[in-house]
């Protein structure tokens, strides 16, 4: 396979850490070997996974671009602590989370402290607040950096409990399974620090919202566009927005290109992409807030690797089109549109003028276009049966996957 990562059945994703700001500071590597789907039985063998995954990232597609440049958390099993392997982890890339499940003896305390003196900083994985974890946890608070609660395991009121009664060991609060702001809200006040959940990408309910003036100004441009205006027209509208012609000579200028020659003006910019690429990207610029880096965006993040992922997951079938490609990848970028527009997806779908085949893949998951999109957000929520009832459907393979994710990290490190 052309410009692929992993030839065998190893599954490789990962997941956003954010802070109390919605920025990234973090991703957790998830990784599972070729009997993925056995996930809920506990079948898994932790440390064949683990030196599989360090296999891909270390030697294939390499640490800084999987991790973009933030700290990854990596699950590690009582195995994987007693091997030479562990050598090749960059203790300062990497925080070791240690699984709720591993058996606390003198022996692996010893071995973590051997770790910590070397510089190795370790996490404690789902803890689920009762006196019996409090008890059975209490050699490992101290050794700990951080501490990650799951918000599905634990009530809200244990959540606080957990601040409470640990707050006065030096380790910092991760809550997991945050799915709607509603909740960030609450732990953020309880003083969690760190978030794990794609709260960000769920509709808040605000009627009287109104969409912002940057958000206009762009779908202004995409209008002109859809309906073939002049291209010296889209350029003179564009020239009277500042702030996005910033933002498209950035992109165009940056490692996604690799234009030769140097970018001097917006015309030259619009020119040498064309209006496809310069439509895709007026999607998604539509995500970001008003006047920030989109890339410190969480839900910009989120819909370039989706798309950018569903067009590789295409790139694996036989007989595709370039018409294909163009929905399907439309369909990425249009997935959560909702939420720029604060009403429903079908709703903000005709205010953009979609055509019919991209809205029944976005409104019920027809044809190609939504099977992929129905994969893409199976493989970001870690839904292994989904995801393999539609990799069956569309006949393709784990290692499809892990490549697909890949090459989605590395297309957005590459575009900044």
């Amino acid at each position: 396979m052309k410009n692929d990562f992993v030839n065998d059945e190893v599954y490789l994703g990962r997941q956003p850490i954010l802070n109390q700001k919605s920025e990234i500071v973090g991703y957790e590597i998830l990784y599972r070997s070729n009997d993925l789907f056995n996930y809920y039985e506990g079948d898994l063998d932790d440390f064949e996974s683990t030196v599989k995954v360090l296999s891909v990232a270390l030697n294939n597609i390499g640490i800084d671009k999987l991790l973009d440049n933030k700290i990854g958390f990596l699950n590690v099993s009582e195995d994987l602590l007693n091997h030479n392997i562990m050598e090749n982890i960059p203790k300062d890339k990497f925080y070791l989370e240690i699984l709720e499940n591993i058996k606390i003896s003198q022996r692996l305390l010893d071995k973590i402290d051997e770790y910590i003196k070397e510089g190795y900083s370790f996490v404690l994985d789902d803890f689920v607040y009762n006196k019996e974890n409090l008890k059975k946890y209490e050699p490992l608070f101290k050794r700990i950096c951080c501490l990650k609660a799951d918000l599905q395991k634990n009530s809200l009121e244990n959540m606080r409990h957990i601040i409470e009664d640990l707050k006065h060991y030096d380790m910092k609060f991760i809550a997991e399974k945050v799915e709607t702001y509603e909740d960030f809200e609450h732990l953020k006040d309880m003083g969690y620090k760190f978030f794990q959940g794609y709260y960000f990408a769920k509709p808040t309910i605000i009627t009287t919202k109104k969409i912002d003036p940057s958000k206009l100004e762009i779908i202004n441009i995409l209008g002109m566009i859809y309906n073939g205006s002049d291209i010296h027209m889209i350029i003179k509208k564009f020239e009277k927005y500042p702030l996005i012609c910033i933002n498209l000579l950035k992109f165009i200028n940056s490692a996604y290109f690799s234009f030769r020659q140097e970018i001097n003006s917006i015309k030259q910019a619009i020119t040498l992409i064309g209006l496809k690429h310069l439509k895709n990207w007026l999607i998604l610029l539509l995500y970001t807030n008003d006047g920030n880096d989109p890339y410190s965006n969480p839900l910009f993040i989120m819909i370039k690797n989706r798309s950018d992922f569903m067009l590789k997951m295409l790139s694996y079938m036989k007989n595709i089109d370039d018409d294909m490609e163009e929905m399907v990848y439309l369909t990425g970028l249009l997935s959560k549109v909702n939420l720029i527009f604060n009403t429903t997806l079908e709703e903000s779908l005709k205010e953009l003028h979609i055509g019919k085949s991209v809205r029944d893949a976005l409104l019920e998951r027809k044809g190609l276009p939504g099977e992929l999109l129905t994969l893409a957000e199976a493989n970001e929520n870690n839904d292994f049966e989904t995801i393999k009832e539609v990799l069956d459907r569309l006949s393709l393979q784990i290692k499809h996957l892990t490549n697909a994710n890949l090459k989605s990290y590395l297309l957005s490190s590459a575009t900044k």
